[in-house]
């Protein structure tokens, strides 16, 4: 969200002068509203494939699904809209719906004076984006639930999160007789508030020249903002901001990359060791509520978990730390564990609560710790981990790894750890919401594809093309239009931007996995509905859904908690100019890095994914594995076990050659690799080149040196690398009847660690 733009748009001025300080901290819900109010009759809500939405099916609040119908009944009912929108693993919908949508006064104001409406904002983030950014501009503050009052023609006139009982009685109170009394005033409101909201959706800024040094400053911003001490940006509460981190883990691989690089690692270090990650079973919970990483709010969010797992992954290769590719692992073990679907889709979260209360499967108490792990190691883990000081969960033990032990007691809280592990199967699992989103899945397929690349992982690459076969042949429609969200063995919802975009990269990722060229078209598909469906063609970016909901048609171009649709189809094109033959790819990424640009210079944190993105494109990548001859050629850098030998294994497409290190004729482009040192180059003798073909090809009469399929170039190091070993490899790639521009690939590989 571009929160910082909002706060200085008008706040609404009604008889609504009534404005919430309420501090939220946890408050205790039921085990399950569906069992305390089973004595309550089913509402329409039983109906939706959303397990959010079913939660509420017994609800005092006789709510509405979005639909064409009840906007139609809306318009004719004159009375005014209220929306809520949350989620299944959210805690604090889980309050409100206990403490207001069954409470008898509250439902009837609702139900009398409103057309109620409930929505699932991970199966509409089109409207959860629109009023979420309206709540933002209205009060000030935004989150879930987001509560949010329109008039019949959806324009919102205000908006909040969470209300006490006590207050939401008087507000809802205060705007059904200022409605009826006044209802001009209400729609002159909003239509004020939406223009100001609709201008800025669709605002342009002035294109900024993304140079080497604009990108370093942007990164240098970024870089200041770092906590120093614990890791992330700002205070509490503390996010990931994985779209951040992955700019920082592309600016990392730059020659002068040493800051980029300190406030990654220092960053994943503390998160994979703080309370934020869970050191039972592995995987991320949302965010910290503290500022180092030791108290999380509990839910387990399946974009969070690809996100960081594809950090970790890279991080891995860049650092060769053993410790970074160990949380890789874990967090992709996980989510094949506990969110894999049996079809190969990826469920979207478990929830914070279970058993009435927040973190309550996570958590332990002195006493829980004993009967699990007896008295003797209850004192060491009290004693090494602490006890909670205040709020919520006071007394109890956050597990985490923020103590040094020694060889000894390591092996001793390990130990303890598997019992623990063991003693929490014993638990209520928190409930886990099987719907399975196609741009979440995204993410998770990229990074599956990638552990699978990096750590030659079967079973990374067996789930990632599983998944990436699911979403092609069980979430599109009969015309190929992708379709958002799959639950109970049906899909639906008209798919958003990042769905596309989401997708199509990784489709692209499975194509570099695998080799296999269906997915690169597939993915091209995907990239041609992305164009024909979202494009803005007056200024060149993409439009979040393809027709007008609610009250706009919006556009966002910048990084939150993932990356932005607009950010991802720059990402999709950069990927194809690199791999297809067709020209419009690079076109179009030069078209978007125009419309972006200037907002991600402004911004660098919301511009993250364009700034990153953009400097592959313009100035070509460096790192272990690249693609040449778009996408015909894949190279991958290695060190053998010892350290001492650098290996470039060439892998071709079929009828792909390249010249061979010396070719026939004097005017061919040779395959050249050369080694860099701290001392400048090494003379290429060194290298080890396979032996060459002698073929005669349809544009030549005299035979021709070449290499194809797959080969390897390797060059001895005379001793063990200690740093990162970085290597040039030049080549032309040809066929039968072209040949490409000759390219140089950087190739970087850092030798592993031992901890």
């Amino acid at each position: 969200m571009n929160s910082k733009v909002l706060k200085h748009l008008p706040i609404a001025a009604l008889a609504i002068s009534l404005l919430f300080s309420t501090t939220l901290a946890p408050v205790p819900v039921s085990a399950s509203a569906l069992e305390k109010f089973a004595h309550q009759p089913l509402n329409a809500m039983t109906k939706e494939a959303s397990p959010y939405l079913r939660q509420h099916s017994r609800d005092l609040v006789k709510w509405n699904a979005w639909s064409k119908e009840t906007l139609e009944k809306a318009k004719k009912s004159g009375k005014p809209v209220f929306v809520s929108i949350g989620y299944s693993a959210c805690h604090w919908c889980h309050v409100m719906q206990e403490e207001s949508f069954n409470n008898a006064e509250i439902a009837k104001l609702i139900n009398d004076n409103f057309t109620p409406i409930l929505i699932d904002r991970e199966q509409r983030p089109d409207l959860d984006e629109t009023y979420m950014l309206a709540t933002e501009a209205i009060s000030g503050q935004g989150g879930w639930p987001n509560n949010v009052f329109l008039t019949p023609s959806l324009k919102p006139f205000y908006g909040g999160v969470y209300f006490p009982p006590s207050d939401y009685v008087k507000l809802l109170g205060l705007i059904a007789a200022d409605w009826a009394n006044d209802r001009a005033a209400f729609e002159l409101e909003a239509e004020r508030i939406s223009t100001i909201l609709t201008s800025f959706f669709n605002r342009k800024s002035e294109a900024k020249e993304l140079t080497a040094e604009v990108i370093k400053q942007a990164a240098s911003k970024l870089v200041a903002q770092f906590d120093t001490f614990n890791g992330g940006i700002g205070t509490a509460p503390k996010h990931f901001n994985s779209p951040t981190l992955k700019f920082l883990l592309h600016m990392a691989g730059k020659p002068d990359g040493q800051a980029a690089t300190e406030a990654l690692v220092s960053t994943l270090t503390a998160i994979a060791k703080g309370g934020v990650h869970d050191h039972l079973t592995g995987g991320f919970h949302r965010y910290a509520v503290d500022n180092n990483w030791r108290i999380p709010h509990f839910e387990k969010m399946l974009y969070d978990q690809a996100q960081l797992a594809e950090v970790f992954t890279r991080t891995a290769t860049l650092t060769g730390d053993p410790f970074m590719e160990k949380i890789a692992r874990s967090t992709l073990d996980y989510v094949l564990a506990d969110l894999t679907s049996p079809q190969g889709g990826f469920y979207s979260t478990r929830d914070a609560d279970s058993e009435g209360e927040e973190g309550t499967f996570y958590i332990w108490s002195p006493e829980q710790l004993k009967t699990a792990i007896g008295t003797t190691d209850t004192q060491f883990i009290v004693e090494n981990l602490g006890l909670v000081s205040e709020g919520e969960f006071a007394g109890k033990v956050v597990l985490h790894r923020n103590t040094d032990f020694d060889d000894k007691n390591q092996t001793r809280f390990d130990d303890i750890l598997k019992k623990l592990a063991t003693a929490r199967t014993k638990r209520i699992a928190p409930h886990r919401d099987e719907k399975i989103i196609a741009s979440w899945n995204g993410l998770m397929i990229s990074a599956f594809a990638t552990a699978g690349q990096h750590f030659n992982d079967q079973r990374y690459r067996n789930a990632a093309s599983k998944a990436a076969e699911f979403i092609w042949s069980s979430m599109r429609t009969k015309n190929g239009d992708l379709l958002r969200s799959y639950f109970e063995g049906k899909a639906g919802i008209v798919s958003t931007l990042p769905d596309y975009a989401f997708v199509a990269k990784a489709f692209i990722d499975t194509y570099d996995l695998t080799g296999d060229i269906k997915w690169l078209s597939r993915a091209e598909q995907l990239a041609t509905k992305l164009e024909t469906t979202f494009k803005d063609k007056k200024i060149g970016d993409y439009f979040f859904t393809a027709t007008k909901q609610g009250y706009a048609r919006i556009k966002l171009r910048s990084d939150t908690a993932l990356p932005s649709g607009n950010a991802v189809a720059l990402v999709v094109a950069e990927k194809l100019s690199k791999r297809s033959l067709d020209p419009k790819y690079s076109r179009r990424a030069e078209t978007i890095i125009a419309a972006l640009s200037g907002d991600a210079v402004s911004d660098p944190r919301g511009g993250a994914t364009t700034l990153a993105s953009a400097g592959r494109y313009l100035r070509g990548e460096t790192g272990a594995i690249q693609y040449a001859a778009r996408g015909r050629v894949k190279v991958k850098a290695t060190l053998n076990d010892t350290q001492t030998q650098l290996r470039i294994h060439v892998k071709l497409a079929p009828e792909w050659h390249v010249n061979a290190n010396k070719p026939f004729e004097k005017d061919f482009i040779p395959t050249r690799l050369t080694l860099k040192t701290t001392d400048g180059k090494q003379a290429p003798d060194r290298v080890k080149y396979p032996k060459l073909l002698s073929r005669k090809l349809g544009f030549n009469d005299r035979p021709l040196a070449l290499f194809d399929s797959e080969f390897d170039l390797t060059v001895p190091l005379g001793k063990p690398a200690t740093s990162t070993v970085t290597s040039e490899l030049t080549l032309q790639a040809c066929n039968n009847e072209v040949c490409l521009i000759p390219e140089t690939l950087t190739l970087k590989v850092t030798p592993k660690r031992t901890r």
